[in-house]
């Protein structure tokens, strides 16, 4: 089966993989609020596969709307929200499950689900000196020691299931982020949506970073994806004053083509962000050699060079 051909971006987050005569896969589909709206996007949006990076209530009845409308269209998730959503909505055999490192295909492209890159609290990993105490995980005993970043992560997204399943407090600012613990939780210092990647038969290797790179560089996370994994194209949404997670991650997994976009308004709610051509700067000053694509609300970027060819332009 040939692979989609063509990345799509819509805005907040909602990408699509798309091509003639071939299956549709959408990450993170949009649809309006109002329902004058919201019926006709459902109607333009022929999804055979929906794929869920985050568990945010909004974004999971998103999803929901569309495979209602769709009977044979497929959810791809994690565990955890896959159990959500099959309580909602009856989705016998329309689940794909996709724990960490699992791996599935479908629709001309194999997917690859990353364990979160900031396990633990919001922000824990951005403690001052955390990650750069010399020989601190080479100390006797260090390895049989429990992961207090895992034993964090485990914590809070129990709580966050827990507080979200009460009828006054799952509506709260803040309590469906908790809900989302499945995912790594770090709001917006990154990680609130989960990585994928995606082997694009005929195609490209493809790392969905979504906002992961936001903020401080998740360098151990980086590592461990390039080792086990290939990366052509590195596709990151991009927020926030720093650049340094985007700059590391290009050293690290060395693509030949980075994509950037915007899953949010970076401005809204006293967001401050640099400006999208600080990012596009900070690659272009420390690897010349990558193409740099800055992919707006409504383009698309064909995807179409296997492996090893040249990308195009």
């Amino acid at each position: 089966m040939p692979a989609p051909s063509v990345l799509r971006c819509y805005g907040d987050g909602h990408l699509a993989l798309v091509g003639e005569g071939r299956p549709r896969i959408d990450l993170d589909p949009r649809l309006p609020s109002g329902a004058d709206d919201r019926d006709p996007a459902v109607a333009a949006l022929p999804v055979d596969f929906v794929v869920l990076t985050q568990g945010r209530q909004a974004a999971l009845d998103d999803a929901l709307d569309l495979l209602d409308a769709r009977p044979e269209a497929v959810l791809v998730a994690a565990p955890a929200l896959c159990d959500r959503a099959d309580r909602l909505l009856d989705l016998d055999g329309r689940l794909v499950d996709l724990g960490d490192w699992d791996r599935v295909s479908f629709g001309g492209v194999t997917v690859t689900g990353l364990p979160p890159s900031r396990p633990g609290l919001p922000g824990a990993d951005l403690l001052p000196g955390m990650d750069r105490l010399p020989g601190v995980d080479r100390l006797p005993g260090m390895d049989r020691l429990p992961d207090p970043t895992s034993l964090l992560s485990e914590a809070t997204g129990t709580l966050g299931r827990a507080l979200g399943g009460l009828p006054l407090l799952g509506g709260l600012p803040g309590v469906e982020g908790l809900a989302a613990g499945a995912w790594g939780g770090a709001g917006r210092a990154g990680g609130e949506r989960r990585a994928l990647h995606l082997a694009v038969e005929g195609g490209p290797r493809v790392l969905l970073a979504a906002d992961n790179l936001c903020g401080a560089s998740p360098d151990r996370w980086l590592d461990d994806v390039a080792e086990v994994l290939e990366v052509d194209v590195l596709v990151a949404s991009v927020a926030g004053d720093r650049v340094d997670g985007l700059v590391h991650a290009v050293r690290t997994l060395k693509p030949r083509r980075v994509v950037l976009y915007r899953d949010h308004d970076p401005y809204e709610r006293a967001g401050r962000s640099q400006p999208m051509a600080r990012f596009v700067e900070a690659l272009e000053e420390d690897a010349p050699e990558v193409d740099v694509v800055h992919l707006r609300a409504g383009e698309e970027l064909a995807l179409l060079a296997p492996a090893g060819a040249e990308l195009p332009a």
